[in-house]
């Protein structure tokens, strides 16, 4: 201060004046508890700051710069970054995340910084210091774990809440997570120095589900022009750039035929054309050898001009700096002019400029790339590739590919003699799988994760074959045959096991179920697709303990659930397997119910849950969860009517409700299992299970049924049959909701209706202590209840009163008591009979977080099993139909499953009614992507032949 004047810094921008004292006034109090919106930085590098300030003015002051340190207490030191996406070029891209109204990406050239980042947090995993709670505040550069993969990541501090949590966005890749202050570890000094490597790019006009589609894509490519992107893949363009400015599209990419794969455990002759610094060998067939050269004298008489524009991905031509001949090849890397290529018919790589990228012709496209990639089993470093090369190189050979600890890898061989050369890979023998199948409580199947590409081609090929196929008219017990699978009408490849006159049981070698069909329906299987050329994808695996599990639905529900995760890996001892997620055994002991257990409460039954209140409640007795159905046994004297009630059930005792959805809560088998011919009669097959109603009904009978949410009995019409219940219609009241009854609610036409329901009232009165007078008070309030269809029941004071045979306590489940579930008591009530029309009842817009809290335990837990239950499929249309008052990003995540399953689902019995419901009640939108899904040909074709499918197929 001088004279009246005072020199001041304006703390949330940085600049100074002087001002004059009695122009300043004090700061309020609420004010001087925000920070300082300015950071004091002294410059890296920079000599010339007036000719720096006056480049950034240029850039309208957009800059980027990267903290690298801390000089003095207040004053940080920063470098300057280069843009990553510059203005108006294309830039090769991976998209790290989806989020609102844009992407994050991670330009290419930066994957190599990012993968070399990663090691360096990993390497010093062990040694990384929690960040103090006194030291956590937005803008915190910090390392933390993510919870999906237990990986460390570089992040920042975006929001500081209450309670020592935070939310942290993980800079190399966009995405956010909560956590707690304790899970925050210092960054190393020298990982501050490197920028953060993903780049938000906002995307204008694209749906996020249609985003999600290009995560970890190759090929993609990214326009920014005035700040908004568009991202390209192939020939397909994802927003535009400006209105005023529609981006150049893309190039028309000229793609080769598909490569071909080696049938593995067979020696195929060829020669190794290339030895790769990374341990990788490129090997060509002799079969592909003659093509080769015809293809390589065509090249030589071209003279191509070079390409307009170069991309990622790119299919072209270039000549060879050491002989200067023509090949082709694929660009694999673009940075400013300088372009990395792949040779696709010798495996090696070099640098060119853009003006060395040349066109191909369409003739030379016929031809797959001649040269395959080959994993040695054995491995070496780069001092030992001229040893390698010495022995692989200038001979004829033979390599026999082989699935050893989970990969797939190569032994190189002149005549019966293996090359020997650098190390064994270590075998580990823990490979990652999938569940395929259980056959019983004791015996699964799986399919490693390295056989899947395999498995999907080897698919292809049967698909593409339907009409090439002959009749095996050999057939023996051990023959391998060709077979379409009942419940998809697919072909697949599988053993016979059991023979009975003109009868065969099938084995889905693939798959691992079983299938009873008749001789004549098999096809010989190719000789190219036998088993010893494509070995059976599915791996045949016995459970530790498994003799001592109860065999029954609800053990192997929880079987499902504990083997149905993301990174399950096996290993093998014997024939046993030790499963594990995560590198976390599972321990079946905890989970199973085992034969000599006579209780066990419904939370064991299911995988681990988080502590809830009014648990206990929920753990009470598992008939809770499901519908009214058990009454006492009536020992008072019973009218005429009451006799003729009793006597029109067939039995002196009402029959429990049973519904499919429920057996995972009772022991008590809804129907027999019928064991196959010469198997165990603990093996379940998909044909084994068959209701003693099946033969009884069929659609279109009009029959009296009863209805047990509402307790009344009504003539309805049977729309759909299922093996143990029967969806029933009202075509004379349109108000009258369908609804699923149980086989065992139906009865014949000619019932006296309202007596009937008269005397079930009186019955329950008796059974629950109420006067006569009481029962016909609620006849007539339930006959004002079916008048007014289920308005009332979409409130948010619903409720559904279920009572036990066992005890005369009533449990009410109010929507307050389901917003405090666990997402797996929530499901599980949901596929239960009365739990899914329950549900049902309470979808509706004034219950919006119910609805919103419904779809996120279906996302948790397993969507693909509501879809396709009997009963939780008719829950999720439900939701389909109130759609629109989901939060957006609930609306992609439901979607997401349905389109992704698209084919599974239209084929499932259950399944295909929430596919038609996406289709029919959804906007233009999300119909667009079911549209796209029914333009291949093989899933339309698999729709038409399906009796499910073709109601798919036509709306």
């Amino acid at each position: 201060m001088e004279g009246g004047l005072a020199c001041v810094r304006f703390v949330d921008y940085g600049n100074m004046a002087m001002l004059d004292t009695g122009d300043l006034r004090n700061v309020v109090e609420k004010d001087a508890e925000v920070k300082q919106q300015a950071i004091q930085c002294r410059l890296e590098g920079v000599k010339n700051m007036v000719e720096w300030e006056n480049k950034v003015a240029r850039n309208e002051y957009k800059v980027m710069l990267v903290c690298c340190g801390v000089e003095d207490r207040n004053v940080a030191l920063v470098r300057e970054v280069g843009q990553k996406l510059v203005e108006g070029e294309k830039t090769p891209v991976v998209v790290t995340h989806v989020s609102h109204e844009g992407v994050w990406v991670t330009p290419v050239k930066q994957m190599e910084l990012l993968n070399k980042t990663m090691d360096q947090l990993e390497a010093r995993r062990g040694s990384l210091k929690r960040v103090e709670a006194a030291k956590i505040h937005e803008g915190r550069l910090a390392v933390a774990k993510f919870s999906e993969d237990g990986q460390l990541y570089r992040c920042v501090v975006d929001s500081v809440q209450e309670k020592g949590t935070m939310v942290v966005r993980y800079v190399d890749y966009g995405n956010t997570e909560p956590l707690v202050f304790g899970e925050l570890l210092e960054l190393p000094d020298d990982l501050l120095t490197v920028p953060p490597l993903a780049v938000y790019v906002k995307v204008e006009g694209v749906e996020n589900v249609k985003l999600e589609g290009l995560l970890d894509q190759e090929g993609i490519s990214v326009l920014v022009v005035q700040g908004v992107g568009t991202l390209f893949l192939g020939n397909e363009v994802f927003g535009i750039a400006h209105k005023g400015t529609v981006p150049p599209l893309p190039i028309t990419t000229l793609a080769l035929p598909p490569p071909l794969i080696l049938p593995l455990n067979r020696h195929i002759e060829g020669v190794v054309v290339h030895v790769s610094s990374s341990g990788a060998v490129w090997f060509t067939p002799s079969s592909l050898a003659p093509l080769l050269d015809e293809l390589m004298d065509q090249l030589a008489l071209l003279s191509p001009s070079p390409v307009p524009r170069v991309e990622v991905g790119q299919v072209c031509t270039t000549r060879f700096s050491l002989d200067g001949e023509l090949y082709r090849a694929m660009v694999m890397e673009m940075s400013e002019d300088r372009v990395k290529v792949l040779f696709l018919d010798y495996g090696n790589t070099e640098t060119k400029i853009k003006e060395e990228i040349l066109e191909i012709s369409e003739d030379s496209l016929n031809l797959p790339a001649a040269a395959m990639l080959i994993l040695p089993a054995r491995s070496f470093n780069k001092e030992q590739i001229e040893e390698v090369e010495k022995l692989l190189y200038g001979t004829k050979l033979t390599v026999k590919q082989a699935i050893e600890g989970g990969k797939e890898v190569g032994r190189f061989f002149i005549g019966t003699k293996e090359i020997i050369f650098g190390e064994e890979r270590s075998k580990d023998d823990t490979a990652a799988v999938t569940l395929s199948y259980i056959e019983s409580i004791s015996i699964v199947w799986v399919t490693p994760l390295a056989a899947l590409d395999r498995l999907d081609v080897l698919m292809g090929q049967l698909a593409d074959m339907v009409d090439k196929l002959v009749p095996d008219t050999s057939v023996v017990v051990g023959s391998t045959v060709v077979a379409r699978y009942t419940e998809d009408n697919e072909l697949y490849r599988a053993t016979v096991v059991e023979m009975v006159d003109t009868k065969v049981t099938l084995l889905f070698v693939d798959f691992g179920n079983y299938q009873e069909c008749l001789t004549s329906s098999l096809y010989a299987l190719p000789i190219e697709m036998s088993l010893e050329r494509v070995p059976a994808a599915a791996i045949k695996v016995k459970i530790p303990g498994g003799e001592e599990w109860h065999d029954n639905e609800k053990n192997r529900v929880v079987l499902e659930n504990l083997l149905e995760k993301e990174n399950l890996t096996l290993s093998m001892n014997d024939e046993i397997g030790i499963f594990s997620v995560h590198g976390d055994e599972i321990d079946f002991a905890e989970f199973l119910k085992s034969k000599d257990a006579k209780t066990q409460r419904i939370d064991r039954d299911l995988v681990p849950q988080k502590h809830i209140p009014m648990k206990q409640t929920l753990d009470q007795e598992p008939e809770c969860l499901r519908e009214e159905a058990n009454l006492s046994t009536v020992t008072a004297p019973v009218s005429g009517l009451g006799k003729c009630l009793a006597d029109a059930e067939g039995d002196k005792e009402r029959v429990a409700d049973q519904s499919t959805g429920d057996q995972g809560m009772s022991d008590q088998a809804l129907y027999e299992e019928e064991a196959a011919p010469g198997l165990s009669p603990d093996k379940f097959k998909a044909t084994a299970a068959r209701s003693r109603y099946s033969d009884r009904w069929t659609v279109g009978d009009r029959v009296v049924a009863y209805e047990s949410v509402n307790k009344r009995r009504r003539v309805r019409v049977i729309h759909e049959l299922y093996r143990s219940e029967a969806y029933v219609i009202c075509p004379e009241e349109p108000g009258v909701r369908p609804a699923l009854v149980e086989m065992s609610h139906l009865k014949p036409m000619g019932m006296p209706v309202d007596a009937l329901n008269k005397v079930q009232d009186a019955l329950v009165g008796l059974g629950t202590g109420r006067r006569p007078e009481d029962s016909q008070e609620g006849f007539q309030r339930n006959d004002s209840i079916n008048a007014t269809d289920t308005t009332q029941n979409n409130t948010a004071t619903s409720a559904i009163t279920m009572t036990t045979s066992s005890t005369t306590s009533v449990m009410t489940m109010t929507p307050s008591l389901l917003l405090m579930a666990t997402d797996e008591d929530l499901c599980t009530f949901a596929r239960s009979g009365a739990g899914s029309r329950y549900l049902q009842t309470l979808v509706s817009p004034e219950n919006k977080k119910l609805c919103e809290k419904m779809v996120s335990s279906i996302l948790a837990s397993n969507p693909l099993r509501m879809m396709t239950n009997p009963v939780g499929c008719f829950l999720v249309q439900k939701i389909l139909g109130y759609f629109y008052i989901l939060p957006k990003s609930q609306q992609f995540e439901l979607l997401a499953p349905i389109i992704s399953n698209f084919s599974r689902l239209s084929l499932n019995a259950y399944g295909y009614h929430v596919v038609l419901t996406a289709i029919t009640h959804l906007g233009p939108e999300q119909r667009e992507c079911f549209i796209l899904e029914l333009e291949n040909y093989v899933t339309l074709l698999s729709l038409l032949k399906s009796k499910f499918g073709t109601f798919v197929a036509q709306a």
